[in-house]
């Protein structure tokens, strides 16, 4: 029997119900039944191997991971065992290490201050061209803005 709003209401609940619901209604027990019949039993093996410690996302985030540490340090280890080798440079690997490379830099000061120099006009610029640039997004109206995260 399928339940209708009162008279003049505008609306009819049955509408909602699926076209059998009488039929399941009445005989609820038969289809539970009949849905426990067709079920399989799961083994617990298969319930452990669905449940992975570790996601897909996961993986591929520590692949990722993986690569950018190799391209970063290998680099990096590079340029410290150039900076502390005090053998023979045309031999590779060094043979010999030490820190006699750092006590050669301060009988030159003008190299220093090169160096000094020039990491204080990049990081200025690089500041000033930041600035600049978000400021332009933030406060104009340029197209470029929707591929900016502000």
């Amino acid at each position: 029997m399928r339940r209708q709003c009162r008279p003049g209401c505008g609306w009819v609940i049955s509408a909602a119900l699926p076209a059998d619901w009488d039929d399941y209604a009445a005989n609820r027990d038969a289809f539970a039944k009949e849905w426990e019949r067709h079920a399989r039993p799961v083994s617990e093996a298969a319930v452990q191997s669905a449940r992975s410690p570790i996601s897909a996302q996961q993986m591929a985030g520590y692949g990722v991971a993986a690569v950018a540490a190799v391209l970063v340090l290998y680099p990096v280890f590079f340029l410290f065992q150039a900076a502390l080798d005090v053998g023979d440079p045309q031999v590779r690997p060094p043979t010999a290490y030490g820190f006699d490379n750092f006590n050669g830099i301060f009988q030159y000061p003008q190299i220093l201050l090169n160096t000094l120099t020039v990491s204080v006009a990049a990081t200025v610029m690089a500041l000033v061209f930041g600035f600049v640039m978000r400021w332009i997004l933030t406060r104009t109206n340029v197209p470029a803005a929707i591929y900016s995260n502000s």
